[in-house]
């Protein structure tokens, strides 16, 4: 029997009142460089908070594609725009 074990180490930087989000990072290898990835906005839903973790489909399939290549060992997503709500009251 084979076990692989993986852990995905996610750092999120939003802004105080959780609206917006500046960058998003993932690292499974700190040895290999990253891929910084430029995106035109954080989306609306899954959040990622400090109350729960959750990839969209977008942000899973930039870690899968990434992760196959073998070169890298994480992304960096930034964000042309960091607003993450579209209820704007």
């Amino acid at each position: 029997m084979k076990e692989i074990t993986a852990n995905i180490a996610v750092n999120a930087v939003f802004s105080d009142d959780g609206k917006h989000r500046y960058a998003l990072t993932y690292t499974w290898d700190s040895e290999k460089p990253k891929l910084s990835i430029l995106m035109i906005a954080p989306g609306a839903s899954p959040k990622l908070d400090s109350e729960h973790t959750a990839n969209g489909l977008t942000e899973q399939l930039c870690l899968n594609n990434c992760s196959r290549l073998g070169t890298y060992g994480g992304i960096n997503i930034v964000n042309l725009f960091s607003r993450i709500s579209y209820d704007y009251d």
